[in-house]
């Protein structure tokens, strides 16, 4: 549901989708989602209980001290049975330990702080101290100086020990700088750098074998020893005429030979990946091919079977912002809406727009969009930048819609329409709008971000308006129509005999393809650039290992 829906915050909203979704799954499915959406009710009714307590001092919009918000939250975890919880590992121990000493604080310093002070507070805790599972059995174990302090080794290796680690630099502070630290006796750099020189001293007297390393280059530009090493370095110098540098360990590194020296033997030896050319069952071969899947078979077989035949697909994501594709989708709603009763919102336009009842279609279609948009609207002010963007192209349709009328009339929107292949194939898809002109007709597609390039139109290399054309008959042209910043154009057409021809040479290679299909043939991954460009099955093909063999 939180994919679907979207929704990222707001109990209530939350609440809202679960009845909506549940209603909506009993009308359509006929399956009975009456438990499953009791038992999430239930939960969020737990967690606004939990949190009512929170919730108040946050709607309050008041500072309050450290303890008050401290109380607060740890009477929400533990009415949730969190905090008990807690205590079952020793992770959850730390936790408690950390929120113990968020709890003893108030008593050294109470400050007034607010909801977002607090937050940052509580988060800032948790990530400043570290936890690490004790294991017992572990021969080797990798630890900072904080950890390794006052234990004792068998051997002891100090890895990474550059000038940028050993002893580091100033860190930049969000309100005191260094003086200014000093002066209200806080811990400075200069105490932070002496602190860490006495624990890399401790290291030194840890373990009796004693291996110290650093990086000596970083693309190709010389990096610098911690001047701690060199004074060592120097030290057994002058004192005891003798390098600390391992002899035996230069003299095995110098004679592993580069890898490049026998890269004719290894590759004889080698594996390498090539180009997946998969094959296809009968029984796993789409029987349904929208515009969408077409197009993923025509830019890339691999692809089409990984996502059409093994039905595999991205992670969805839960994002904050709105996404340009579900822009799209909103503005397509509006259109719909604009001439068309949709469920749930305002009545169409009834009148033929003119020149003259323009503005009334104006605020028609605003207050629309403002509906259609509010809920994003909620969740953030960069949403209200959408629906501006949309306001502003508004205008310009009603003014093509002003001129398209005076020969073309709305015949249907939103139609979801197929035609059967000679294979048994059937090609689906969805027509956002379609325009009759006594017995011809013009599909229209609405585009609010890139459309396809007319010559990949032409060429069949891009076949969602030619898949359209094939799904009606009497169709005199297809077009895609660009709606965004204000203008509304036609980005790319079919018509007359281009289209009848196109048409007839799409279809014939799609009924190829499945038939090739159905006997097994491969689906290779084309590699292509531009198709490569913007694909979710990238990890799968492995374009980039076989590309280099």
């Amino acid at each position: 549901m939180i994919l679907h829906e979207n929704i990222a915050s707001d109990l209530q909203r939350y609440k809202s989708g679960v009845k909506n979704r549940k209603n909506r799954l009993d009308t359509d499915t006929l399956i009975n989602t009456s438990s499953t959406a009791e038992r999430l009710l239930n939960l969020l009714d737990r967690l606004e209980n939990a949190s009512h307590e929170l919730v108040k001092l946050v709607n309050s919009a008041q500072s309050r001290t450290s303890d008050n918000w401290v109380d607060s939250f740890l009477c929400s975890i533990k009415s949730l049975d969190i905090y008990a919880q807690l205590s079952n590992d020793t992770a959850g121990l730390r936790v408690q330990q950390e929120l113990e000493k968020l709890v003893r604080a108030h008593s050294i310093i109470s400050p007034e702080i607010n909801w977002q002070d607090f937050r940052t507070w509580l988060g800032n805790t948790f990530e400043r101290e570290q936890f690490k599972p004790h294991n017992q059995h572990a021969a080797v174990k990798i630890m900072n100086l904080q950890q390794a302090q006052y234990c004792q080794f068998d051997t002891l290796i100090i890895a990474g020990a550059n000038l940028q680690s050993l002893p580091g630099t100033s860190s930049q502070h969000t309100f005191f700088n260094q003086s200014v630290r000093q002066a209200l006796n806080f811990k400075n750099w200069p105490e932070k750098k002496a602190y860490s020189f006495y624990q890399f001293r401790q290291m030194l007297l840890c373990a009796q074998d004693i291996l110290i390393t650093w990086q000596g280059e970083d693309n190709g530009e010389w990096l610098q020893a911690s001047p701690w090493v060199s004074s060592l370095e120097n030290f057994s110098q002058f004192a005891f005429k003798q390098t600390l540098k391992d002899e035996q360990l230069a003299f095995l590194l110098k004679n592993t030979k580069p890898v490049t020296l026998h890269i004719d033997n290894l590759l004889q030896n080698i594996e390498t990946i090539s180009q997946p050319l998969p094959r296809s069952s009968k029984r796993l071969t789409p029987t349904e091919f929208s515009a969408s899947r077409h197009q993923r078979l025509i830019d890339c077989p691999y692809k089409f079977f990984a996502s059409d035949v093994l039905g595999l697909k991205a992670l969805e994501q839960i994002s904050l912002e709105l996404m340009k594709s579900e822009y799209g989708e909103k503005v397509h709603l509006i259109l719909h809406a604009f001439h068309q009763q949709c469920e749930g919102l305002p009545a169409p336009f009834g009148a033929i727009l003119t020149d003259d009842n323009k503005p009334q279609a104006l605020a028609h279609i605003k207050t629309l969009s403002m509906q259609v948009f509010e809920t994003q609207i909620e969740d953030s002010i960069q949403h209200r930048g959408w629906l501006n963007r949309w306001l502003e192209t508004a205008e310009a349709y009603i003014q093509w819609q002003i001129q398209q009328q005076k020969q073309w009339q709305i015949y249907k929107l939103e139609q979801t329409t197929e035609h059967t292949l000679n294979s048994g194939a059937t090609l689906t898809g969805r027509l956002d709008r379609v325009d009759r002109c006594n017995d011809q007709y013009s599909i229209i597609d609405y585009k609010t971000g890139v459309s396809a390039k007319q010559t990949d139109i032409d060429l069949a290399e891009n076949v969602q308006l030619s898949s359209y054309a094939s799904l009606m008959q009497g169709v005199c042209n297809v077009v895609y129509l660009k709606l965004d910043k204000g203008i509304v154009k036609q980005t790319g057409i079919l018509e007359g005999e281009d289209l009848n021809q196109l048409k007839t040479d799409v279809i014939e290679r799609l009924e190829t393809l499945i038939n090739d299909i159905k006997l097994s043939s491969a689906l290779p991954a084309w590699g292509d650039t531009h198709s490569c460009t913007y694909c979710d099955m990238d990890g799968l093909c492995r374009k980039q290992m076989w590309e280099v063999f």
